[in-house]
């Protein structure tokens, strides 16, 4: 089944080059969350193609999801009307065409170069899968202290212990993260647990979503 998208997470990183146009790449609103042998676009999401990166009056994307050495696990290439969209009201899963060997597994959505326009990635996500060893990782490193745990409801992701909502982050039941294994007791009582999600500060969730 074909994976048409849009995520969860608005992530915008622009490279621009000389003589490049600047135009509002493709719009994405979707949770795409990569599993060990699957990756699942949980709905409902929304692609909105928002400029002409052919010069055919379309625009062209491509969807990427690889493990942490770079290998390949899935891959779409995306054509649509300038001005068009698509909304699918449920989920959706596709199977890997190869077996992932290190984590982190990383998705990315790009508006492709073309038309006097610079490439955009407008969607990054990532992911592990229990067992498999990490590739040294380029970012912020993996803090002392957290182990991965599945997570067993589906939760938002707060600032802080019994915080406020990070914009419409969420974390879904059956995912795998790297967890703190010391839990934290806000002042009402609750106890909480920070997620490592990949950058230089961390997220909460309820110690009760974690297995």
């Amino acid at each position: 089944m074909k994976l048409k998208l849009i995520v969860f997470a608005l992530i915008a990183v622009a490279i621009w080059g000389v003589g490049f146009q600047r135009a509002e790449a493709l719009s994405v609103s979707i949770n795409l969350v990569p599993y060990c042998d699957r990756a699942t676009a949980f709905g409902p999401y929304t692609l909105s193609y928002d400029r002409n990166n052919t010069g055919l009056g379309v625009e062209a994307v491509e969807i990427t999801i690889t493990d942490g050495v770079g290998t390949v696990l899935y891959f779409e290439a995306l054509t649509r009307d300038v001005g068009s969209s698509f909304t699918s009201p449920v989920d959706v899963t596709v199977p890997y065409v190869a077996a992932p060997a290190y984590n982190p597994l990383i998705v990315t959505i790009v508006s492709l170069e073309g038309n006097g326009l610079a490439a955009e990635s407008v969607y990054r996500n990532t992911g592990t899968c229990a067992g498999l060893p990490e590739y040294p990782y380029q970012g912020a490193p993996i803090p002392a202290g957290f182990q991965l745990h599945t997570i067993t409801c589906d939760t938002p992701v707060y600032d802080s212990p019994a915080g406020s909502p990070v914009g419409e982050n969420r974390i879904r039941a059956g995912q795998t993260w790297y967890v703190n294994t010391t839990a934290k007791t806000a002042g009402d009582g609750s106890s909480w647990s920070e997620v490592f999600v990949a950058g230089y500060k961390n997220g909460y969730v309820p110690s009760s979503c974690v297995q």
